[in-house]
């Protein structure tokens, strides 16, 4: 009796893991680069013709919300926000893998924000863009997040109209 169940292709659900086996290889990337630009680094060190620069810095607040050391609405923020994206994933159909790959880069985005937050009080921003005005101080977790929401506004505007009820 031959087993068939080797040459299965695999299913749906089998993407949904590799997917969101992303998540924890974006949490442990955002960390290292944290780590690594902090033991490497003091003030600014310039990488690209004083456009791309490595600098850290230390915010309490929540984008344009600044927060005052111990203030703890940040961190919810990011705790409610991660709960949302997962929800989300929960009810999206496993069919929509692009739209799975989104969320999954906005998850590791949101909980490597949170948790640091969570730990320390803060969260660290090290890779400074010159290029925006007035200058941008990110880390690797707000990449994740800006990346997958602008794939997730890819992955809904490419979902044919019929199948947009089911995002």
């Amino acid at each position: 009796m031959a087993n068939n169940a080797a040459a299965e292709p695999p299913t749906q659900t089998h993407w949904l893991w590799v997917i969101y086996g992303c998540v924890p290889l974006g949490l442990g990337l955002d960390f290292w680069s944290k780590h690594w630009a902090s033991q490497q680094f003091g003030g600014v060190e310039w990488m690209i013709r004083d456009q791309i620069g490595v600098f850290m810095v230390r915010h309490h607040g929540l984008w344009a919300m600044e927060s005052a050391p111990g203030d703890s609405s940040a961190a919810w923020v990011g705790i409610a926000a991660t709960a949302a994206l997962f929800i989300w994933a929960c009810f999206t159909p496993a069919t929509q893998r692009s739209l799975h790959g989104a969320l999954a880069c906005m998850m590791a985005g949101a909980l490597g924000n949170t948790l640091e937050r969570l730990w320390f009080g803060y969260v660290t921003d090290w890779l400074l863009l010159r290029f925006f005005p007035g200058g941008l101080t990110v880390n690797f977790a707000d990449l994740c997040l800006t990346t997958g929401c602008l794939w997730l506004w890819v992955a809904i505007l490419r979902t044919p109209t019929k199948n947009r009820n089911e995002v």
